[in-house]
């Protein structure tokens, strides 16, 4: 199966504020809306724990639950 790049861009936000980090997967051609936006939310994530506050694992990285409903209405 082919696959392809995919990019989103991710908004991540808590009680302290907002970031917004542009992700990018490689995925098969017609792969699960939901498997892909799990992945491009784990590539966002992977990105936010390189930021030095996260980085020293003295800030948890924690993602609520239902966190990808909205991104999957529509898809």
């Amino acid at each position: 199966m082919v696959k392809r790049r995919h990019s989103a861009v991710v908004l991540l936000e808590n009680e302290g504020g907002r970031v917004t980090m542009q992700s990018t997967v490689t995925a098969e051609e017609g792969v699960d809306p939901a498997a892909l936006a799990e992945a491009l939310l784990a590539d966002a994530i992977r990105q936010l724990a390189r930021l030095p506050e996260y980085r020293t694992g003295e800030t948890p990285i924690t993602v609520a639950d239902g966190a990808l409903e909205g991104a999957l209405q529509g898809a």
